[in-house]
């Protein structure tokens, strides 16, 4: 799971310089950022950039890269990053200056701005050269974007591109190779979470009683709920001695839950098999990180999955799951099926939910383990019995 950042109540921006250690700020930016609170100035003046762009991302215009005059006169350009449709940094770049522009009048600005900060003649003097020299080696946009067409083969730049082309396709590959490492972060961050949460289930006397498989699935499923954000979180299964009418296995009772109250969960509260209309086989099948991925995961919000709660959630609280956005049903055999029942995720959006269909998949596997565990204390139940006659 990931909790998506919409851009919404962003209140705080963290400022990278430089993103590439080769692309480092041109010279005259570097003297001037050596003096604390001209740095700051900077750093205030890009923030204020950043959150215009935020805000007009928010307010659901369309977000371009766009060029602007800093608050030193010189050219910069500013552009946004997304990721997952999510607009998540916004990438600077210069520095440039105007055709025509007097650069000893824009050298000695900069004297004054950052000599004043300075007590020791000698100092200012070396600092004049430096700046000096630094503005006499700026460029125009259209000369940079020449000497870049030089340097790079037509592959890595259109011959025909401006300044604004190169950096627009520039933080379109950032945000691709951001959002490929986010999702290989993100992929070990849930196999570890499923791993350590399943291992639970096999801690102490495993599989034990049928009390301690769902003492130890509350605290599973406490678990999950916290880390995927929900406001609740139930497991059905099927308990085949206790179905007070004889073969009808469509009935899968409440087992396990975390976040319901007392009145949600009490009552005959079950899932009815057939009335949800699911499938009677449910396959397994392996993604592409080789995971296997256990049983179905049907989307509540989506119309053609109505019913599953509206007709197949029974008992006296069953009104109350009409906001729960995820079933994932598990099918191990006639006697023996589960189902997890997510409700409302406290952060992510119907389009979010749907974009974490692989990792709602392996959570399915909780189930899988339940269902396994509750199997083996009947066989072991029967077993008994059958040697006690014996």
């Amino acid at each position: 799971m990931h909790n998506y950042k919409t851009g919404e109540g962003v209140s705080s921006f963290k400022r990278i310089d430089p993103i590439s250690p080769r692309q480092n700020f041109e010279s005259l930016c570097e003297i001037y950022r050596r003096v604390k609170e001209c740095d700051e100035k900077c750093m205030l003046f890009d923030i204020k950039k950043t959150h215009s762009l935020f805000d007009a991302y928010k307010r659901g215009e369309d977000i371009l890269f766009e060029s602007y005059e800093c608050h030193n006169g010189l050219i910069d350009f500013m552009g946004p990053i997304f990721m997952a449709d999510r607009m998540l940094a916004v990438i600077f770049s210069g520095q440039l200056i105007s055709e025509g522009i007097n650069r000893d009048k824009l050298a000695n600005e900069f004297i004054h701005k950052v000599a004043q900060f300075y007590s020791d003649n000698q100092n200012i003097d070396k600092l004049s050269h430096e700046i000096k020299e630094s503005v006499n080696r700026l460029t125009t946009p259209d000369l940079f974007i020449a000497e870049l067409k030089k340097t790079l083969p037509p592959t890595r730049v259109d011959q025909s591109a401006s300044f604004k082309d190169v950096l627009e396709k520039a933080a379109k590959e950032i945000g691709g190779l951001v959002e490929s490492e986010w999702r290989n972060q993100k992929r070990t961050i849930e196999d570890s979470f499923l791993d350590n949460t399943i291992q639970m289930f096999y801690e102490g006397n495993s599989p034990g009683t049928r009390n301690d498989v769902q003492n130890k699935t509350e605290q599973v499923l406490g678990k999950v709920k916290e880390y995927c954000s929900l406001e609740y979180v139930a497991l059905f299964a099927s308990e085949p001695e206790r179905i007070s009418i004889k073969g009808n296995e469509n009935v899968i009772p409440l087992f396990a839950h975390s976040g319901l109250r007392k009145e949600q969960a009490a009552g005959l509260l079950h899932l009815n098999w057939r009335k949800a209309k699911l499938p009677s086989i449910l396959k397994t099948m392996v993604g592409q990180n080789g995971n296997h991925h256990y049983g179905s995961c049907f989307f509540l919000s989506q119309e053609y999955n109505k019913d599953i709660v509206e007709k197949g959630l029974k008992g006296p609280s069953s009104n109350f799951f009409v906001n729960a956005t995820v079933l994932l049903p598990v099918f191990l055999s006639p006697r023996y099926r589960g189902a997890i029942l997510l409700g409302p995720f406290r952060h992510l959006k119907a389009d979010d939910i749907t974009r974490e269909e692989p990792f709602l998949r392996q959570l399915s596997m909780i189930a899988v383990v339940v269902l396994s565990q509750l199997h083996m204390i009947d066989f072991d139940a029967v077993s008994k019995l059958d040697f006690c006659h014996f």
